[in-house]
């Protein structure tokens, strides 16, 4: 009687511990079928992966600590759907992998994670953050993943979080210092109102000799929405100053809205305009119309479809791009 009620009793102790652990395998599959031209290029049409959300797969998973501490980690992978391809060769989790803490005080990941910049930067972008969005062509390129990140992420204060982070360059040598990625972000949600600001350093290595910090790109974008019910307007404006480019400074102003119909259908239009200087002259000035339909099939799967026309520039001279698109979107 006692072996059976001791046995009883580990057996019970074990399904708890369990219960206190979760894994969880999830996913996105995103495909489209798009045709493009360019200025004086011929038209491609491409079965392309990746219309509104990169295709990925990952494993994520807590264990619950006691006292309000949870132990959390993603290992999360890119993939090429329309080839069955890595998104990035010679790597697994190319997206995220980290391992962290969260409780009252909030969240700390260690490892590879999205930049503070990149987790708000599609927030208020037009036509679903998409490949179709306004600002897809024609504004600055940023460092998503800086990857060796130490990243904290606050609770919410009165529909206010904020988070910092810092990727470590590990690449210091005997005559150069290491580069380092620095971000941070602040929001604010209530009720129909949301309003972001982000800041990223990415900080380029540079001869010790020299005794200088090396080249900065310096990234500021403030991000805004308003939920009318009937509609969402959006809003956003980023600042990049980029010192070892031809352009020292580019602007990118975006607006658009959100129209649902429906239960299931959302229709999206935007409109987005970038200016660049150089030595302190304006240069160029570019600019992106789209407009796009979301049709919701069930709660995981739904179809897209959209337009994108844009004006751009490749070494100094503005390029038109026309883009159409359809794909099909399945989270698992």
């Amino acid at each position: 009687m006692k072996k059976s009620l001791i046995a009883l009793a580990v057996l019970a102790s074990t399904g708890a511990a369990m219960a206190q652990s979760s894994v969880t395998l999830y996913g996105i599959a995103d495909v489209n079928l798009q045709s493009s031209k360019v200025t004086n290029g011929v038209r491609q049409t491409a079965l392309e992966s990746g219309g509104v959300s990169g295709s990925r797969w990952g494993i994520k998973g807590s264990e619950d600590l006691g006292g309000g501490l949870k132990a959390n980690f993603v290992l999360e992978g890119g993939f090429n759907i329309d080839d069955g391809t890595s998104r990035t060769n010679g790597s697994i989790f190319d997206r995220q992998s980290y391992v962290g803490l969260s409780g009252g005080f909030g969240e700390i990941q260690l490892g590879n994670s999205w930049s503070a910049l990149d987790d708000i930067h599609g927030t208020a972008n037009a036509v679903f953050d998409s490949i179709l969005s306004p600002t897809a062509y024609i504004q600055a390129g940023y460092v998503a993943s800086p990857k060796n990140q130490i990243k904290y992420i606050s609770p919410s204060f009165g529909g206010v979080t904020g988070t910092v982070a810092y990727g470590l360059g590990e690449n210091k040598t005997a005559t150069s210092n290491a580069k380092s990625i620095f971000s941070l972000n602040v929001q604010y949600a209530g009720g129909p109102l949301y309003v972001g600001y982000a800041y990223q350093n990415d900080k380029k290595s540079d001869a010790v000799a020299t005794g200088g910090s090396g080249l900065t790109t310096k990234h500021n974008l403030v991000n805004a929405t308003y939920d009318l019910g009937v509609a969402k307007l959006l809003a956003s404006y980023r600042n990049v100053k980029n010192p070892d480019t031809g352009y020292d400074k580019e602007n990118t102003a975006q607006i658009g809205v959100d129209v649902p119909v429906g239960a299931s259908l959302v229709l999206s239009t935007g409109y987005a305009s970038a200016k660049s200087e150089a030595a302190g002259v304006a240069d160029l000035k570019t600019n992106g119309f789209a407009v796009g339909a979301s049709y919701s099939l069930s709660k995981r799967t739904s179809v897209y479809t959209g337009l994108n026309l844009s004006e751009y520039k490749i070494a100094g001279t503005k390029t038109k791009l026309n883009l159409y698109a359809v794909g099909i979107r399945h989270a698992f």
